[in-house]
C-alpha cells in the first residue's frame, strides 16, 4: 500500500485532543475514509451518552452515572481526548461510591472538553486517502 504524509495536527489544539498515532498511521496507510468514521461515530456516541449521563446526574441515579461515565471514559481515551477521559474517570468514581453531589460542576467539565475536543477534530486533515472498503 501507498504510505500518504497526513499534515501535523494544529498544535493549538492537542491540548484537547491529540489523534492517536495508530489512527494516523491507519490513515498514511490509505484508511482516511475509515478514520474519519471512527472519529464521526465517537462524536455522535458520545453526545448522545452525554444527554443520558445529564439525565441521570438530574435524576440522582448513581449506577447510570457510572455506566455513561465509563463508556466515555473508555472512547475518549482509545480516541486520545485523554484530559476528557480523566474527568469521566472521576465522574465514574462518584457514581460508584454512591455520592454525585458534586457530580453536576464535573459534567459541565466533561462537556465543555468535548466541545473542544469536537473542535479540535473538526480540524483533523486527513488528506485524501481513502480505502476500498
Amino acid at each position: 500500500m501507498e504510505s500518504r504524509a497526513i499534515p501535523a495536527q494544529d498544535t493549538s489544539s492537542q491540548s484537547a485532543w491529540t489523534l492517536p498515532e495508530e489512527l494516523q498511521q491507519l490513515a498514511r496507510d490509505g484508511a482516511a475514509d475509515v478514520v474519519a468514521d471512527v472519529v464521526a461515530v465517537f462524536q455522535e456516541d458520545t453526545a448522545e451518552r452525554l444527554e443520558r449521563l445529564r439525565a441521570a446526574v438530574h435524576n440522582g441515579d448513581c449506577a447510570a452515572v457510572k455506566a455513561e461515565a465509563h463508556a466515555i471514559k473508555g472512547s475518549s481515551s482509545q480516541l486520545g481526548a485523554s484530559a476528557m477521559a480523566k474527568m469521566c474517570f472521576q465522574m465514574e468514581q462518584m457514581g460508584a461510591s454512591g455520592n454525585i453531589s458534586d457530580a453536576a460542576g464535573v459534567l459541565a467539565q466533561i462537556e465543555q472538553h468535548f466541545v473542544e475536543v469536537a473542535q479540535a477534530m473538526a480540524k483533523l486533515d486527513l488528506g485524501d486517502g481513502s480505502y476500498g472498503g
